[in-house]
């Protein structure tokens, strides 16, 4: 077995899907952080390794591409792998496939290390192994972040921060962002989720507001999300007819 390659067999329940019975936007993003929590742990650079040593694990940004519907699901296979191992940041793809072994979803996250006390950010270097899984990335493009320059919002929608959306670092797990957005959006029956972007700029916390905006033009959605009148996250979402 080849650790620095992981895959699972996941089954799919009732809440990662949405009212349409689609694979969600939450589904996918908690399969995403599920998987990278498991192959972290095999490597032995998880929550609880890196805690011992003062760092955490910080996700900075996340995108996938929907290839196939995500109707009629039972069970993936998820495969997830470091693509990219920076000065300061790490890539990792992920992979769902269904029961045949055909790509429903591709994707791929930024992730940082970040010292747990001072919360800044440190050098790849704090982890002495290279565990990037060679020659195998989902994206030939290096992944950038978003940016709206002439952004000019339609609607808007405030949300309040609740213990139940905080992980273990006490801030907004990134899979609520994706339920915030489905919340602010409402997609209507018969549209799907085509790709999906998103950059976690500032932590937001329990008791603060999340005021969350969104500007459509066609089929992209460009998405802001504010706390305390500074920008939060960004995400850009794109929709089809299926």
């Amino acid at each position: 077995m080849n650790e620095l390659f992981y895959e699972e067999e996941y089954p799919i329940m009732a809440y990662s899907l949405d009212c349409y019975d689609q694979l969600s936007l939450v589904g996918i993003l908690d399969i995403f952080q599920n998987i990278a929590g498991y192959h972290s742990e095999l490597l032995g650079i998880g929550f609880d390794d890196l805690k011992k040593i003062g760092i955490t694990w910080l996700l900075v940004r996340t995108k996938f591409d929907v290839i196939r519907p995500l109707t009629q699901l039972r069970k993936v296979n998820v495969k997830t792998w470091q693509s990219y191992k920076g000065r300061v940041d790490y890539e990792r793809d992920y992979l769902i496939c269904d029961e045949a072994g055909e790509v429903l979803v591709k994707g791929t996250s930024k992730w940082c290390l970040v010292d747990i006390k001072a919360r800044k950010i440190v050098p790849t270097t704090k982890i002495t192994d290279d565990i990037t899984y060679p020659n195998k990335r989902n994206y030939r493009e290096r992944f950038a972040k978003l940016e709206f320059p002439l952004f000019k919002a339609t609607e808007e929608k405030t949300f309040a921060v609740y213990r139940s959306h905080l992980d273990h670092n006490f801030h907004v797990n990134n899979t609520k962002y994706g339920e915030f957005i489905t919340n602010l959006i409402n997609l209507p029956r018969g549209v799907s989720i085509k790709s999906f972007s998103i950059d976690y700029i500032k932590e937001v916390r329990l008791d603060e507001e999340l005021i969350m905006k969104y500007e459509k033009n066609n089929s992209e959605y460009l998405i802001e999300g504010y706390t305390n009148n500074e920008i939060a996250i960004r995400s850009f979402l794109e929709i089809e007819k299926r």
